[in-house]
């Protein structure tokens, strides 16, 4: 965020950001603060942008910051225990629908030798593990749900 003063015949004195939006700010009395969205749910949050000149002069200018909700996953996967050959599946299901979240995930061999994992992929999970050796074998999905306003949840 940023305010842009533009002083007339006077030089701006002071510049404050007000409204309830503004205890999510890092610093009220920046031009340039810092919203901190990281623990708010979704909705609106007003703020007012006012500066003062030398001598005593005000303006103001409103904004409101629109923060999206986050998608969490609302069936959590759970582990699976499959026989070489067989499908590992998951289709992730959010607290927002789908659309608008879309998933993403990526995959990685943690234990013995498997074939078949997708390493990054999106979407619904379906893969058919193979397992090459005598002894078991692990992969480890990491999920991300996203949003197309960037917002991200990682499980």
């Amino acid at each position: 965020m940023q305010g842009n003063p533009i002083s007339g015949s006077n030089s701006i004195t002071s510049q404050v950001w007000s409204g309830p939006g503004a205890a999510f700010l890092n610093n009220v009395n920046l031009i340039d603060p810092v919203f901190n969205a990281v623990s708010l749910i979704g909705g609106s949050y007003n703020l007012t942008f006012t500066v003062t000149d030398a001598v005593g002069c005000t303006a103001f200018s409103p904004i409101v910051v629109t923060v999206a909700p986050l998608p969490i996953i609302t069936n959590a996967p759970v582990p699976l225990n499959i026989c070489s050959g067989q499908l590992a599946f998951y289709n992730p299901n959010s607290n927002l629908g789908s659309p608008p979240t879309v998933y993403f995930y990526s995959s990685i061999v943690t234990l013995g030798v498997v074939s078949g994992n997708t390493a990054n992929g999106n979407g619904t999970i379906s893969d058919v593990l193979t397992n090459t050796t005598t002894n078991p074998a692990t992969v480890v999905y990491t999920i991300t749900p996203g949003t197309p306003a960037g917002c991200a949840e990682r499980r």
